[in-house]
């Protein structure tokens, strides 16, 4: 009887390293299988930030009704864009255009979603094209001369954002652009007033008030 116990007490020494490591096996894919949940969960969670599926089906479903309806092809590209799927936005961009060339909104978010791309220069285009429908779209001219400023063409923002500010008097990100410009130019005593008008219209810009005090005067 000793001998058996001991047998057994032997054996199941034996086993215990291979019962451990089934259990932590089991416990590691576990860790792995909720890991990998919240992962997928995390990744989804950042990506489709935009339209779900049902609201883009919805659209498209509207656009299948009326193919030729600029707003219902506008909605459906929009929310393609929302959704981050820019080849499907572009193609409805260009359907949109195609039945209204002058349609500032399909102009405009090409533009941003080809400087988004990289595609300057047809970007450049799809901006210009919007800002000659409207000289004074504010969100065309703002896109367009943000990207010479990171450029540093700081002529050809000046050369944008002035015809656009004509227009649209009020707008507070093209006289802080306006007054980054001619700083960088050399211009302290213009970009001061642009740096005020973009204040009075805006009072919380920030960078408009730190530009100020940077220039050496009070906001």
């Amino acid at each position: 009887m000793t001998g058996r116990r001991a047998t057994g007490s032997a054996a199941g020494a034996e086993r215990a390293p291979r019962w451990l490591i089934l259990t932590f096996v089991a416990l590691l894919a576990g860790v792995i299988v909720v890991w990998s949940t919240l992962a997928h969960a995390v990744v989804t969670q950042v990506r489709y930030t935009g339209p779900g599926q049902e609201e883009i089906d919805a659209r498209r479903e509207a656009v299948r009704e009326a193919p030729r309806n600029p707003g219902a092809l506008l909605a459906l590209a929009y929310a393609y864009q929302q959704a981050g799927r820019y080849d499907d936005a572009l193609f409805t961009y260009e359907a949109v255009l195609e039945v209204l060339p002058i349609e500032t909104a399909a102009l405009y978010n090409k533009g941003v979603i080809l400087l988004e791309l990289g595609d300057s220069a047809a970007a450049e285009e799809a901006l210009r094209s919007a800002l000659e429908v409207n000289p004074g779209h504010a969100l065309s001219a703002a896109a367009l001369a943000g990207h010479f400023a990171s450029q540093r063409e700081y002529e050809s923002v000046l050369e944008v954002v002035l015809p656009a500010l004509e227009a649209s008097p009020s707008a507070a990100d093209l006289h802080y652009l306006a007054g980054a410009a001619l700083e960088n130019l050399g211009n302290p005593d213009q970009a001061e007033e642009h740096y005020r008008l973009a204040l009075a219209y805006y009072p919380d810009l920030r960078e408009a008030r730190e530009a100020l005090e940077r220039l050496g005067v009070a906001p």
